[in-house]
């Protein structure tokens, strides 16, 4: 679970940052003539240049984009706002804790006060690297948060097996006077989800239009689904499907068709497959050649059950 002991929720400035992490970030501000890690020799292969910075972040080369980084440091040369970002979304696609760390640093010390979008880019990198305590610390000293910086936080608790601390951090979230939107619930259905909790998961699904009045989307079926199948409970994912209020979409068929599978429910997987096939026949056509499902007629079931267990 995350904890707030070493988080001072009034501090507002980013500048308090570095003399709260551990010793597990490369140090920028240590000259690159210096180090001694890696390659001894490879700094000799970069000038320094805003173009060398620009390359790398595209290649994904995160290791050479920090040591970069250290020689504009160097020349004085000024990294905008827009490669940060670029970087930080990099770090988070490749999932590398240690430089992504380091870059968020260097930002920390070039711009005195980062605004909630940045913030917000920051906390989906840390998210993304499995580090949801870093996530939580830059979240309490944002000076200011959205919905966006909510939704994130608690969808990634969640997805990375904090269900609990997910849902708590939405308790927090409607104590703080900000109109809830959808797309948050579908981070809430994701934490019912990690925590195995279908009770609690439909009571929030309830609430959506009763208390807030948000009528569910799509997304939200989809969702509903998902943490159902993800629980084992696959013969009630179909009834929630089958009671809809609307028809129900490719994507709600399809991700039930691939929890079935994942689970090893052949008839009820075969059933979704027909039913697929009926929205999308290029999809199934394009996985059958892929070896992803059968593509003999005897594993299909009767058109005339699919279309009783659509009704």
């Amino acid at each position: 679970a995350i904890s707030s002991d070493n988080v001072n929720g009034n501090a507002r400035r980013y500048g308090q940052l570095s003399n709260e992490y551990d010793n597990t970030y490369i140090d920028l501000q240590e000259p690159v003539s210096s180090r001694t890690d890696g390659d001894p020799g490879k700094h000799d292969l970069f000038e320094g240049t805003l173009e060398e910075l620009d390359k790398v972040c595209e290649e994904s080369n995160m290791k050479d984009a920090v040591q970069i980084l250290r020689l504009l440091k160097e020349k004085g040369i000024v990294v905008n706002l827009p490669r940060y970002l670029l970087l930080l979304k990099a770090y988070a696609k490749a999932k590398a804790l240690v430089e992504a760390k380091a870059v968020h640093e260097h930002l920390v010390r070039s711009k005195s006060l980062l605004d909630i979008n940045t913030c917000n880019v920051i906390l989906k990198m840390y998210a993304k690297c499995c580090s949801m305590q870093d996530a939580y610390y830059v979240f309490c000293l944002m000076p200011e948060c959205n919905l966006s910086s909510w939704d994130i936080m608690i969808t990634w608790l969640a997805k990375n097996g904090l269900g609990e601390d997910a849902i708590d951090m939405f308790f927090q979230l409607r104590e703080s006077g900000l109109k809830l939107d959808g797309q948050l619930f579908i981070g809430v259905f994701t934490a019912c989800g990690a925590l195995g909790d279908v009770t609690e998961g439909m009571l929030h699904f309830d609430s959506m239009s009763k208390v807030y009045g948000i009528v569910p989307t799509m997304d939200h079926y989809v969702g509903i689904v998902d943490w159902l199948g993800t629980c084992g409970y696959l013969d009630e994912a179909l009834d929630f499907i089958e009671k809809m209020p609307m028809e129900p979409s490719f994507e709600v068929w399809e991700t039930l068709l691939n929890l079935c599978r994942s689970q090893g429910n052949m008839e009820l997987g075969n059933r979704c497959s027909e039913i697929v096939e009926e929205l999308k026949p290029s999809h199934l056509i394009k996985e059958s050649k892929a070896g992803l499902v059968p593509v003999t007629a005897s594993v299909i079931a009767p058109k005339e059950q699919i279309k009783k267990s659509r009704k």
